[in-house]
């Protein structure tokens, strides 16, 4: 009977479909497949799409970041470019105040002495004068005192016949038909100083004051040099030159008397004024003197040395000498017959000693308290004890030149 309804089933008669009969464990692993095959396909697509969301979060916050820098580096920049206006419209309002302020350093012309090294407006002022004269030939007014405007001003006086001395001063300005102030003058001019005396200067002195100085002796034609604020060798010729023209007592130092003289006042010599000029010119000397020997310590000792690449015994002490004026002899020997004996030194005193040879063979200078400088052959240019047990023995006497 069932085997004629499946031959009929098979033969088309009849289709009827009927369950495969299966045994329990065949069925749930079926239905196990399937379950798993639909859950994995669901499972695909959820992470798919869960990749896609990802990514499109992703992208979301990647522009959303972009867009917050670009909105910090735009207030960034905006914030640099207000400072920069800032700064700019400040620096702006400050100049406009410059040049639009009253220059009241400016003062008017006549109001100061002139003089060669200055940078100041009133030159300016002065060169126009000068050019309208025709005497400042140079192609503008530079507001600076230089050797053109010096000589300008010395054709200038030349021409009006006042003193020539290339400084601009009262005189001048009265022969330019210029009302000035009269605190100020000239040189030559006899009333008033144009160069303050504030302390005696020597070799080795520094700083404004011997600048001042520097340009004062170069105003006058007396070759200072440079004016670097360093009393050198140059400078002190240049002051003995100064003091041979003024008919003072020409020593490279620059005192009262120096200075009264550069200032135009007359100085009559007389023997109160040669034993104190300068506040005592040999004490000045003495001074500038052991000021120069000190300034060479530590010079090596060269037999025969008379410069400050080295020195002898006796090269020191007439250099030292030479730079302030004073010539004395080269050897010891000579030296210490043309000094006067003295039984006490006092400072600038020369020291005799009796070291290689019988007689005066090693000298110094003396600076008081016991101590004196000179060059010895094993130290140089030094500063020594005499009442060492080396130099104490060796002592003969102290002369004065």
């Amino acid at each position: 009977m069932r085997e004629g309804k499946k031959r009929e089933a098979r033969s088309g008669k009849e289709r009827v479909f009927r369950p495969v009969s299966c045994d329990n464990s065949t069925y749930s692993f079926a239905v196990l497949f399937v379950y798993i095959t639909n859950f994995t396909d669901r499972l695909t697509l959820y992470i798919e799409s869960s990749k896609s969301i990802v990514g499109l979060l992703k992208l979301l916050y990647s522009y959303n970041c972009a867009r917050q820098g670009e909105r910090q580096l735009y207030k960034k920049h905006k914030l640099r470019g207000e400072r920069i206006m800032k700064k700019v419209a400040l620096s702006v309002a400050l100049a406009g105040g410059v040049f639009l302020a009253p220059q009241v350093a400016d003062a008017a012309l006549g109001d100061q002495t002139l003089r060669e090294g200055m940078n100041h407006g009133d030159v300016k002022e002065l060169q126009d004068r000068l050019s309208s004269e025709g005497h400042f030939t140079y192609h503008t007014s530079t507001g600076y005192f230089g050797s053109i405007t010096r000589q300008a001003v010395r054709d200038f006086q030349r021409d009006a016949g006042i003193d020539v001395d290339g400084i601009a001063g009262p005189q001048t300005f009265n022969a330019m038909g210029v009302s000035g102030g009269s605190s100020s003058s000239n040189v030559s001019s006899g009333s008033g100083d144009w160069i303050t005396y504030n302390g005696t200067l020597r070799s080795g002195s520094r700083g404004a004051s011997v600048t001042t100085l520097q340009d004062a002796l170069n105003s006058l034609g007396h070759n200072a040099g440079s004016a670097d604020g360093v009393f050198g060798p140059k400078t002190a010729e240049a002051v003995r030159s100064f003091q041979r023209d003024a008919g003072i007592t020409a020593d490279g130092i620059a005192g009262p008397q120096t200075y009264k003289a550069l200032n135009g006042e007359t100085v009559v010599k007389s023997e109160s004024t040669g034993s104190s000029s300068d506040s005592g010119s040999a004490s000045s000397t003495v001074e500038s003197i052991i000021s120069t020997a000190k300034s060479l310590e530590g010079t090596p000792y060269v037999w025969g040395g008379t410069s400050p690449s080295g020195f002898d015994c006796s090269g020191f002490l007439q250099y030292a000498f030479a730079q302030n004026g004073k010539s004395i002899p080269r050897t010891v020997a000579t030296i210490h017959d043309a000094a006067t004996s003295v039984s006490t030194p006092q400072r600038g005193d020369l020291v005799f000693f009796e070291t290689y040879t019988s007689g005066p063979s090693h000298a110094g200078i003396y600076l008081g308290d016991g101590k004196f400088i000179h060059a010895g052959s094993s130290t140089g240019v030094t500063i020594a004890d005499m009442n060492s047990s080396y130099w104490s023995p060796r002592y003969l006497g102290a002369g004065r030149l």
